[in-house]
């Protein structure tokens, strides 16, 4: 990627998460920044793992709200400025009042987050992403399957694969494959969707809130 301004100044970031124990009984993920240039870490965040969201997402409703976080973070390194508001809205008067008397100064030095890193472990668990025993798709870089995945590794480089390396388009239209969209504009229909949901917190569940019943929208006139 070509800077827009050559004769900027900007400094190489990573962020790091792992998981690590605490305890005999409980562990945290943590996430660090981690300064390309001389491999300084930085903590940045800590989730106790007994506190995640029991939903049946997996802690990923608690994820969720720390990457919105940490984009938060990343976003303001590369404007060079203090945020304006908080990463869910507007400032609280009783709490960020140091945050907000700051809020559009510059922060002297940009910063550019080159990649994410962890184990498989992590990428598979926190992110989300495939595991290395997922029977459709064993590996979140490439599409190989998981009858192919140990074949024809002599030789391979991460310049010259027998698989194809995926994109970030490729995930996002996974994604899209395995969406329906549906568009409620009727508050009835609205009341009779929250009224069939129920958590599902099996192991092989829906991963959050599901519907427990069939339901017939009405359909709305305007």
């Amino acid at each position: 990627m070509q800077n827009a301004a050559p004769d900027e100044t900007v400094l190489p970031i990573a962020v790091y998460l792992d998981g690590l124990p605490y305890s005999q009984t409980d562990s945290v993920i943590g996430f660090w920044v981690v300064s390309l240039l001389d491999g300084a870490r930085y903590l940045c965040g800590l989730l106790r793992k007994r506190l995640m969201c029991m939903c049946g997402c997996r802690g990923w409703c608690t994820f969720f709200c720390y990457f919105c976080y940490l984009n938060w973070c990343l976003r303001a390194l590369a404007r060079v400025e203090y945020p304006l508001e908080r990463f869910d809205g507007p400032w609280h008067a009783s709490s960020d009042k140091s945050r907000s008397e700051k809020g559009g100064q510059s922060l002297g030095c940009k910063f550019a987050c080159l990649y994410l890193k962890g184990d498989w472990a992590e990428f598979a668990i926190s992110l989300g992403l495939p595991t290395w025993h997922d029977s459709l798709r064993p590996c979140f870089n490439c599409n190989c399957s998981h009858e192919n995945m140990f074949e024809i590794i002599s030789g391979a480089t991460i310049e010259n694969l027998t698989w194809l390396i995926n994109g970030s388009d490729d995930y996002f239209n996974a994604c899209d494959r395995c969406e329906i969209v549906v568009q409620l504009l009727c508050p009835d229909n609205i009341r009779l969707l929250l009224s069939a949901l129920r958590y599902d917190k099996r192991k092989t569940g829906s991963k959050g809130r599901a519907l427990v019943r069939d339901i017939e929208a009405a359909v709305c006139l305007d």
